[in-house]
């Protein structure tokens, strides 16, 4: 093959590759054997997991009329040890490595070859893996690859930097909310960046001290967490277990299938069948789920649509990558990165479900499912925050306590269903009166509340007395009126406590004097 001027993949027929099942061949052994002919060149690249020494040659050939310096890279990240032998010596690379012998950054294993004009030569390199047995190289000049690598990194560095701030985000919505959801989808992204980096060789300097037994163990245990943890956010994003408790026991039993199937690694069964369990677990599985999962879209399932679209396009790119790991599929650059481009296209679906959700709870939290309003919970936090921030910056502020007069006489004529309209009426007339710095809340039953905001005495006057108008002219079916006692908090005037005692004793005595009145606390003898 003749040298690149920039990049070019070396031809499966360019490479001949030879099985070495003990691992005992030496280097001049295994390139006589490969020039006699004892070599495998039916064209494919991947020959899948084996565990197996393979050796590859390759004739390269200088045909410029200058000396040339190429960058031969193997294409696989995963790869334990790369041994490139030729006239340099033996120079070594690849996953599990410490230090390696590359030049370029450490991604994938690449080896510099200087070569005089017209210069031919073949090149032996010997691989042992673990993982997928790939027997993909490239050439390119050196500003060529350091360009490609340089921009490879910094697209993984976005990836990488965009989950970070996504896990930061459902952590904050874990401990805010107790969402169980959140925390899946937090694992599960996770699961698939640590899977993502041992892929394309990204962990590669930092963890290339560690034996190559732990690194690959460590890889296939992502494997297992990356689809247990899918199963479980399946599970818990679509709430199986509410609405199909039958979908979600079967897919709890693939969540922890999932979560022990690296185990069958350390058990010494054959490659073959511990590949096709890998096989059923990471392809049968997702393709299944993405299919029940469109299912549930078209029966307008909550949130199943967002969902289809993520977990397929996610799913199907590492069901391909598993298929190239395989040996079913070439050892393409795209399918390589493909998982990365699943996860870019997926996280943004995953992310908006899960946003919505967490405002879906957020609002049952901290809202009244009735009116709309804050509920007492909420209303609690932002008086008690409110007064001490009055206090410290020397601002008012006034409570209003508001009760529907003879409520219980609109249920017991009318029924609960009008009576809940009424209250909703309510709510809205009150929200209506508030400012966006006040807060209203329905506090219980027919009882609401308001908080204005930097509002002197005279001021919370007119806007009870505006509320109780409202009320009186617009919930005439039936009739309904509110009674309104008020009371005003000069800064250091007093504690959250005299506030509130204060502000029922002004509604107290307006519901004595007759109701449908608004009482100020302040106008009250002093007890």
């Amino acid at each position: 093959m003749a040298l690149p001027a920039e990049h070019a993949p070396v031809p499966a027929a360019a490479v001949r590759v030879l099985r070495d099942p003990a691992g005992t061949l030496a280097p001049a052994e295994a390139l006589a054997r490969l020039r006699s002919g004892d070599a495998t060149a039916d064209g494919a690249l991947n020959a899948g997991i084996t565990g197996d020494t393979f050796w590859a040659a390759m004739r390269l050939s200088n045909a410029e009329p200058e000396r040339r310096t190429v960058v031969l890279a193997h294409d696989y990240a995963p790869t334990d040890r790369v041994a490139l032998y030729g006239a340099e010596g033996m120079r070594l690379a690849g996953d599990g490595v410490p230090r390696a012998d590359s030049t370029y950054p450490r991604r994938l294993a690449n080896f510099p070859l200087t070569f005089d004009a017209g210069e031919s030569r073949t090149i032996l390199v010997e691989l042992r893996s673990s993982a997928n047995m790939n027997f993909a190289f490239s050439l390119w000049s050196p500003a060529a690859y350091a360009r490609s690598e340089g921009i490879i990194l910094a697209a993984y560095g976005f990836l990488f930097g965009a989950l970070a701030l996504t896990l930061l985000w459902l952590l904050y919505g874990v401990v805010l909310y107790r969402d169980r959801t959140a925390l899946a989808m937090a694992v599960y992204l996770a699961a698939w960046g640590a899977y993502i980096g041992f892929l394309n060789g990204l962990f590669t300097g930092c963890l290339a001290p560690l034996s190559t037994s732990v690194l690959y163990y460590a890889h296939i245990a992502t494997i297992g967490l990356l689809f247990g943890s899918g199963a479980l956010f399946f599970r818990r994003f679509l709430q199986l277990a509410a609405f199909y408790p039958r979908a979600d026991k079967g897919l709890r039993v693939l969540q922890w299938a999932s979560f022990l199937a690296p185990t069958l690694f350390f058990l010494g069964l054959p490659a073959i069948l511990v590949s096709s369990v890998f096989l059923l677990l990471t392809g049968v599985a997702p393709v299944f789920n993405s299919l029940f999962a469109a299912w549930l879209w078209g029966r307008r399932h909550p949130f199943a649509g967002v969902f289809t679209v993520g977990w397929a396009v996610a799913h199907g790119s590492a069901l391909l990558n598993t298929l190239r790991i395989a040996g079913h599929l070439p050892p393409a650059d795209w399918i390589v990165h493909l998982p990365a481009v699943g996860i870019v296209i997926a996280l943004p679906c995953f992310a908006w479900g899960v946003a919505r959700r967490l405002r879906k709870e957020h609002r049952l939290a901290f809202s009244d499912a009735l009116t709309g309003l804050a509920n007492r919970h909420r209303f609690e936090a932002v008086l008690d925050q409110e007064l001490l921030r009055a206090d410290r910056h020397g601002h008012s502020l006034a409570l209003l306590l508001v009760d529907a007069d003879h409520f219980k006489a609109v249920n017991d004529v009318h029924g609960h269903a009008v009576g809940d309209r009424v209250l909703a009426e309510l709510g809205r007339v009150i929200g209506r009166c508030a400012r966006r710095t006040d807060c209203a809340a329905r506090i219980g039953g027919e009882e609401f509340a308001l908080l204005l905001i930097d509002a002197d005495r005279d001021g919370a006057m007119q806007v009870a007395e505006r509320l109780r108008r409202s009320v009186e002219a617009e919930l005439q079916a039936p009739a309904v009126t509110v009674s309104v006692g008020v009371a005003a908090h000069a800064p250091g005037a007093g504690t959250l406590q005299a506030l509130r005692e204060r502000a029922d004793l002004a509604l107290y005595a307006a519901k004595d004097a007759g109701r449908n009145r608004v009482v100020d606390a302040a106008a009250l003898a002093p007890a």
